[in-house]
C-alpha cells in the first residue's frame, strides 16, 4: 500500500531469528526505496544498529536519544534503564575498560541531513484513569522529532511507556496535554482531518 509512514509496535516479538531480519530487511528497504518513515518499537537491541536514531523510554519519559553509535555507547546508563546491551558493544565497551585502546563499536553513523519533519511531538503527556485510583501518569512531557524518511527506534522495558506513546503516533490515543503535529499542523486542534490521518497511521 506504500504509505508515508510505517509504525511498528514490536512486529518480531513472536519470530524467530531469521524471521526477525527478514521483517527488518523489508522495512529498510521501504525506507530506502519510497522515502517512508519507519517507527519501530522493539525489545531487540540489534534491530535499531542500522536507524538513524533512538529513543529510549523509562517511566514514561524520553531518557536517551541518539544516534545507534551514541547510545550504544552509553553502557552503563543502558544497563540503569534495565536495557539489554548488544554483546558486541558489551564486548568493546570491557575491551575499552581494559585498555585495550583499538577496540570500536561496530554500529553505523546516523545520517545527519535533514529534511522536514514528519511527526513533532510537543510536551506530550499521557494520564490513564484520571482522577481515580488507578490513575497513571504513562507519558511524561515527551518531545520529539521525527524527519520524513527515517528510521527511528523507541526502546524501553516492558511498561516505559512505548506502547503507549505509539498509540498516538498512529492516532489510536489522544494526549491528555500537549501537541502531536503532523507536516507541521497539529492533529489535536478542531477541524482538522482525523479520519485520514488515523488511516495513514494504520498502515
Amino acid at each position: 500500500m506504500e504509505p508515508k509512514c510505517i509504525v511498528l509496535d514490536e512486529p518480531t516479538a513472536m519470530l524467530d531469528p531469521n524471521g526477525r531480519k527478514e521483517v527488518i530487511s523489508a522495512v529498510e528497504k521501504l525506507r530506502r526505496e519510497k522515502n517512508v518513515t519507519v517507527i519501530l518499537i522493539t525489545h531487540y537491541m540489534e534491530e535499531v544498529v542500522d536507524a538513524d536514531q533512538v529513543f529510549v523510554m523509562d517511566d514514561g519519559r524520553i531518557v536517551m536519544h541518539g544516534t545507534p553509535r551514541e547510545i550504544f555507547s552509553r553502557v552503563d546508563e543502558l544497563k540503569k534503564y534495565r536495557m539489554d546491551v548488544p554483546q558486541v558493544t558489551m564486548l568493546a565497551d570491557e575491551l575499552i575498560r581494559r585498555g585495550v585502546g583499538s577496540a570500536k563499536r561496530n554500529f553505523k553513523k546516523g545520517r545527519t541531513g535533514r529534511s522536514i519533519m514528519s511527526i513533532t511531538l510537543e510536551h506530550l503527556s499521557y494520564v490513564y484513569n484520571p482522577g481515580t485510583a488507578y490513575e497513571k501518569h504513562a507519558l511524561k512531557d515527551v518531545s520529539l522529532e521525527i524527519p520524513q524518511g527515517q528510521f527511528v527506534g523507541i526502546i524501553g522495558h516492558t511498561g516505559s511507556g512505548k506502547s503507549t506513546l505509539i498509540q498516538h503516533l498512529n492516532g489510536l490515543m489522544k494526549a491528555t496535554s500537549g501537541r502531536l503535529l503532523y507536516e507541521g499542523k497539529n492533529i489535536y486542534e478542531e477541524g482538522y482531518d482525523t479520519v485520514s490521518y488515523t488511516h495513514l497511521r494504520a498502515h
